[in-house]
């Protein structure tokens, strides 16, 4: 239950928990209508192919969410298996909606924490009146309103994608430690709040073991939790009476431990063989590559946090990352981001006096994921990692316009005609706002098969027996999902590398062996010491080039033959031509359309 306790019923009327789910049941609906019905590129192909195939995924791994999306894709449902993890995806982004929702209904309808809010003590204290249930209701509208139609939220729910299984373990988190202070204050005589408060903290324990399984970056999270507690227990603004017991501490961080337990998904593969980083690499693994994939790459990619002190100590760095945390910020909130992202900051400057401990601790948390999105500038898609900030932000635009339509209602009380006209006039404004972001949104989503079909499956079926393809990284998902899902073509080799290395380190090995696939000719493809022709969308290797001398007989791709003479190619027009020259065919060599196109054209021979 979300509202406070104790909550007066209303009689013929919905409960305000209904707003939140409602919003987000059609959150989920678009989500669900605009998701990718095929596989996807990169992590999100990564995702659909390794769940499948119960494989490791790029390190962490990210078990929890694959065991999840293999669970999804095995349900009997329309669709291939990519769709329905896809649909997994949107159906998780959808109840993170619903949840801030919720939590924001929660937060303003619980009494205010603290010595004069439900600590103080009295059981009548924690009933909410039925004007505090409106402003509560108001707020959980905003806030889920402001979260189904964030851009950046849109584009995670409707592939496949861990972070809105994260977004909705933080919520859970957030809602379980809540819930926790509340318990625990209305019972200070139970050592701790009883068995109702140390279920709650226990199953915060759990969710952060959790949330470490799906995604690393929960650790900010966890962290902000702790300093919850710990103001909570000890600190100036304390919420609770009493100290924690050791039993209930030792039994939070067993279930924080049990919540690890999906990590046994990459340990398993120090005993049975697995797919690795890629479909065709199944092996058991050594301890070290085990620990790799358990460490998730820190010392590599993030040094360890090495990056944070850079940024911290680079000021002209941590300016312009400042203004980058600016503006992704501003660009979630809808045409007027920036001044809808400054309410929910004084939304939440009034959470914090409202609810001080459990305001600081996820502010805390929140904003240590953004500083590490901020400092993790190697990527441009480190905005994910803001999306706990992004949820705060509008939870507090929620708490933000709750006040100012209470402070117009009071204004205006003594004019009944005028006294409800207030939040009359921030439905409709919601509405617009609803229909207006989610509609751009919508109209630019448009996920099809065609790319899957026409181009993967379409290529894929040209190419020749037992050929090797080269595909960049992002790319090759599609290629595997069609081998390793869909069975097309299993004797062909998929190699994720790009066309210089394909060159480079493909083509030496294997031609004259197998045909060779590049997906491109880049510059440095057109300088190698090979002769490429289409095929399809694609490259193929069908010579080597030797060096270009007078007499040389040259083919294109297409049928005709060209006598190079003088630093120009002369073309043969006619079979008679060419035996009456004396050529023969084995003189004649393969070009490559850009190389024959180089060399100036002279008169036809005769």
């Amino acid at each position: 239950m979300l509202a406070a306790p104790g909550a007066p019923g209303h009689r013929g009327r919905l409960p305000p928990v209904s707003a939140p789910l409602l919003i987000g049941a059609l959150a989920g609906a678009l989500y669900v209508r605009a998701a990718n019905p095929a596989v996807g590129g990169g992590n999100s192909g990564e995702f659909q192919v390794m769940a499948h195939l119960l494989g490791i995924a790029h390190p962490p791994s990210y078990p929890l969410y694959l065991l999840l999306a293999k669970g999804a894709a095995l349900l009997p449902l329309p669709g291939d298996v990519a769709w329905r993890i896809n649909f997994l995806t949107a159906l998780l982004g959808a109840t993170a909606v619903a949840l801030s929702g919720w939590l924001a209904l929660y937060l303003m309808a619980a009494p205010p924490a603290g010595r004069a809010g439900v600590a103080a003590g009295a059981p009548h204290a924690r009933v909410p009146t039925p004007s505090t249930m409106a402003g509560a209701t108001l707020a959980a509208t905003v806030a889920a309103v402001a979260m189904a139609a964030m851009p950046r939220l849109w584009t995670l729910a409707v592939e496949a994608e861990v972070f809105t299984l994260h977004l909705t373990l933080v919520l859970a988190f957030w809602i379980a430690l809540a819930r926790w202070q509340d318990t625990g204050a209305a019972r200070p005589e139970a050592g701790g709040g009883g068995v109702a408060s140390a279920r709650w903290l226990a199953g915060a324990g759990l969710l952060t073991g959790l949330g470490l399984a799906n995604h690393r970056t929960f650790l900010f999270v966890a962290a902000g939790g702790l300093l919850t507690v710990i103001i909570s227990v000890a600190g100036p603004f304390r919420d609770r009476r009493g100290p924690l017991s050791w039993r209930l501490i030792l039994a939070t961080g067993a279930l924080a431990l049990a919540g690890l337990t999906p990590y046994l998904y990459v340990v398993r593969g120090l005993v049975t063989p697995v797919p690795y980083f890629a479909p065709g690499d199944v092996r058991r693994l050594t301890r070290g590559e085990v620990w790799y994939v358990l460490q998730g790459n820190a010392s590599q990619e993030t040094g360890g946090g090495e990056i944070v002190r850079r940024l911290l100590l680079d000021p002209p760095l941590l300016a312009d990352r400042s203004r980058w945390l600016g503006r992704h910020v501003g660009a979630q909130f809808g045409p007027a981001g920036p001044a809808v992202a400054v309410a929910g900051a004084c939304g939440l400057a009034l959470l914090l006096r409202r609810r001080p401990s459990w305001t600081a601790g996820a502010l805390a948390g929140a904003g240590g994921a953004a500083l590490f999105g901020m400092a993790y500038g190697k990527y441009p898609d480190a905005d994910r990692y803001l999306l706990p900030l992004h949820t705060l932000l509008a939870i507090g635009a929620g708490v933000a316009i709750t006040g100012a339509a209470g402070v117009l209602e009071r204004l205006g009380a003594r004019r009944p005609r005028v006294h409800r006209w207030p939040r009359a006039a921030l439905g409709l404004l919601l509405g617009a706002y609803w229909v207006y972001a989610l509609g751009v949104l919508a109209a630019g989503t448009r996920f099809t098969r065609g790319g899957y079909v026409h181009h993967t499956l379409h290529n894929l079926e040209a190419v020749a027996p037992n050929a090797v393809v080269c595909s960049w990284w992002a790319s090759a998902w599609g290629w595997w999902y069609a081998q390793w899902v869909d069975g097309h073509r299993p004797d062909v080799q998929l190699v994720p590398k790009g066309p210089d290395e394909c060159a480079r380190d493909i083509l030496p090995q294997e031609f004259g062996r197998r045909p060779v696939y590049l997906p491109a000719l880049t510059e440095n493809v057109r300088r190698a010491p090979y002769v490429f022709f289409p095929s399809r969308d694609l490259w193929l290797a069908v010579a080597q080039r030797p060096p270009l001398v007078d007499g040389a007989l040259l083919k294109g791709p297409d049928e005709r033959i060209y006598l190079y003479q003088d630093g120009r190619r002369r073309w043969v027009p006619t079979l008679d031509v060419f035996t009456a020259h004396g050529f023969t065919w084995e003189r004649v060599r393969l070009t490559g359309e850009d190389e024959l196109q180089a060399i100036p054209e002279g008169v036809p021979l005769e």
